[in-house]
């Protein structure tokens, strides 16, 4: 439309890179998904079975590109709304090029900043794993030494483990490996026949 393309030429006179716009929010979904932008300036009443509300939902929830929503008005509801997916910002239509410079370099600086903190918390999750699990091992080896009988306990419940996570299609299992190393050390009960439980929570 008129607006959409006003809108596109003033944010490249401001020297971004527009990869298009849409009509639709099936449009849209497609072209993020293809594309990647940084982010998206959403029309609140976008076209389509999704309002733009509701499509940078679904924008953020598959792609983590996060949405400015650009209307005309905001009523109660609508924001109460627009908040629950966390947008960087609101630009209030008729649009000038003041208004959107400001707004696209927070939402960046925003973008880029939740990114970090991300990988950051990654890499300490990872660490602190680690660390764990060395530390339970090593545990688990000494008293290995003074209780043959709890290397046979941690083998039944590292079956059981295997298998309920094969049953409930777990692909990450750390959280199960070190269920298996503490019931070694006696937090843990394990059943005799773990394919016994399996068969009777699939019922």
């Amino acid at each position: 439309g008129i607006i959409a393309a006003d809108i596109q030429a003033s944010l490249q006179r401001l020297g971004y890179n527009v990869i298009g716009t849409a009509a639709s929010s099936e449009e849209a979904l497609q072209k993020v998904a293809a594309q990647r932008p940084d982010v998206v300036l959403m029309d609140i009443q976008l076209k389509g079975e999704l309002d733009g509300i509701d499509t940078a939902a679904l924008l953020r929830q598959r792609f983590d590109v996060p949405a400015i929503f650009v209307t005309a008005y905001v009523d109660d509801e609508l924001l109460d709304r627009a908040k629950a997916t966390e947008p960087y910002g609101y630009i209030v239509k008729p649009i000038g090029e003041s208004d959107l410079h400001p707004v696209l370099q927070i939402a960046f600086h925003k973008h880029r900043m939740e990114r970090e903190r991300a990988k950051l918390l990654l890499a300490e999750q990872e660490r602190a794993e680690h660390i764990l699990s060395g530390s339970l091992k090593a545990l688990v080896e000494i008293l290995g030494t003074v209780s043959p009988q709890a290397l046979d306990l941690g083998q039944r419940l590292k079956t059981y483990m295997a298998t309920l996570a094969a049953h409930l299609q777990i692909e990450g299992t750390w959280e199960l490996e070190q269920a298996a190393l503490l019931s070694q050390i006696g937090y843990v009960s394990v059943p005799a026949n773990p394919d016994a439980l399996v068969r009777a929570r699939s019922k």
